[in-house]
């Protein structure tokens, strides 16, 4: 009896030792013990909060990936920024190779990738485009430069810029010139209209005083309308760096006018 007392006493240890590692002492499979390397997770697992960083990206983000995409032989320019409303995504489609880029820019409810098939079912809020020509009176070509014609009537745009005012085909038009820069402002040829035209040309003429558009080599154009039904072809402003064009289309001629002044990367 004397010799069992102690192996007894050890196997009463023995066992209560291994009860602790079952009720708690053994560690969690995923928690790093001391001297231990760090515990990798398999590919594709990770927290919700990951998920939802790699899907939501900022206006800067999407342009700075838009702008990565686009492989050009030339100068790739973009607006730094782009204004979307409240609670909506920018999403991009785009179209480019070496000598020209065409992005169209969306408000979306989600996150969408470049090019989502969704997209072709929306319209696009701009539309920014940049291409090089063989040389650069071709390029001026595409410019669409409006000279003044003598003995047109004359109408005041204020700062000093005189509108010349034309129509014909049930549109009116007003036609100025500031530097290297031609615009022209179509509307309706009624007195509504004819009223629309000028108070747009008059605002267009005020923004340009405080905000400074490209300057242009050799010219640059803008071409707007009063409609009240425009899509975002309607109005555009395209200008000339030797021998490559740069366009830029909206929908609000005022908007259009606040891009292109802006910052640009």
């Amino acid at each position: 009896m004397r010799f069992l007392l102690p192996i007894l006493c050890v196997l009463a240890l023995t066992a209560c030792s291994g009860m602790g590692n079952e009720e708690g002492t053994t560690a969690p499979p995923d928690t790093q013990q001391p001297g231990e390397p760090p515990i990798e997770k398999p590919d594709g697992e990770g927290s919700a909060e990951d998920d939802d960083a790699t899907e939501e990206m900022t206006i800067e983000d999407v342009m700075a990936k838009t702008r990565e995409a686009i492989d050009a032989d030339f100068e790739v320019k973009l607006p730094a920024t782009l204004d979307i409303s409240t609670e909506k995504y920018l999403s991009t489609k785009i179209l480019a190779d070496a000598n020209h880029y065409d992005v169209a820019f969306f408000e979306t409810d989600e996150q969408l990738e470049t090019n989502d098939l969704q997209l072709d079912q929306q319209e696009p809020i701009a539309i920014v485009k940049g291409k090089a020509y063989e040389t650069s009176e071709e390029a001026n070509e595409q410019i669409g430069y409006q000279l003044i014609q003598e003995g047109m009537p004359e109408v005041d745009l204020g700062f000093g810029i005189t509108g010349f005012q034309d129509a014909g085909a049930g549109s009116s038009f007003i036609t100025w010139h500031e530097g290297r820069w031609s615009f022209i402002m179509r509307s309706r040829n009624d007195e509504a209209g004819n009223e629309a035209g000028l108070h747009l040309a008059e605002e267009i003429v005020e923004k340009l005083e405080k905000q400074a558009l490209p300057v242009p080599h050799e010219n640059g154009a803008g071409s707007f309308s009063s409609g009240d039904h425009a899509s975002p072809d309607t109005n555009r402003i395209a200008w000339q760096e030797e021998n490559i064009v740069y366009e830029v289309y909206m929908a609000d001629p005022l908007a259009l006018v606040d891009m292109v002044t802006g910052e640009w990367k």
